[in-house]
């Protein structure tokens, strides 16, 4: 039995989703009102549907949101959308859906690009100004291009790692498979918890360099009073 939230495989008698704990019934996806002919086929024979390994790339976190628009794409809808995650931390967004190159890529990519717009302007002339053309066109590109296409760059994340598992021939059935999008998929926790750890630092780093000048000065204030 798949599991309807995440497309775990589980157990015929288990209650419940060994991965996710979404509570499990035999008849779970015949019983939903909003499952496709797809799916109840794939009850019937046993084949995982487009839609059992989309929700096992994606994981249990802001599945449909992400389903709705997998399925769009699929059939020829726009290409763009807006993700707020991929807007106010798209670094951090893209590891956390274990999109690593494409983070990598974000990484790098400005400092590259501003690094060769600055040489070039130095060669003719106009470094500054090439410099902050750079700059400011690249930060644009930034807050613009990854909320509105990391959608699209996330389906395609997934269907490379659905067409990786299928094309495994060392897993030999539809639920080796599914389990090995399940296992490559999802959301990457631990990457989360670094972030949040080094967020701290700088939370830290940024009250200590407000607080202890603040007490020096409150210290020299005070040695000098007591001089008089």
């Amino acid at each position: 039995m798949f599991c309807s939230n995440c497309g775990s495989p589980n157990n015929i008698t288990a209650k419940f989703c060994s991965k996710c704990g979404h509570a499990l019934t035999p008849n779970q996806q015949s019983q939903d009102p909003h499952s496709s002919g797809a799916e109840r086929q794939y009850l019937a024979d046993g084949s995982p549907t487009a839609e059992q390994f989309y929700r096992a790339a994606i994981g249990p976190q802001n599945q449909d949101a992400y389903l709705r628009k997998f399925l769009r794409f699929d059939q020829g809808g726009a290409r763009w959308s807006w993700n707020w995650g991929a807007f106010f931390l798209t670094f951090y967004w893209l590891l956390y859906r274990k999109m690593w190159l494409n983070a990598l890529i974000y990484f790098v990519l400005p400092y590259v690009i501003i690094f060769a717009t600055v040489f070039v302007g130095t060669l003719i002339g106009s470094g500054e100004y090439a410099a902050g053309m750079a700059y400011v066109l690249v930060m644009a590109a930034m807050f613009v291009f990854p909320p509105l296409y990391g959608d699209a760059l996330y389906h395609r994340h997934c269907r490379k790692k659905i067409a990786e598992a299928k094309a495994n021939l060392a897993l030999g059935d539809d639920a080796s498979r599914l389990q090995a999008v399940a296992r490559s998929g999802g959301v990457s926790r631990i990457l989360l918890i670094f972030g949040g750890i080094l967020f701290s630092i700088m939370l830290i780093g940024i009250v200590a360099a407000i607080a202890i000048p603040a007490y020096q000065q409150y210290v020299t204030k005070a040695k000098a009073a007591s001089q008089f």
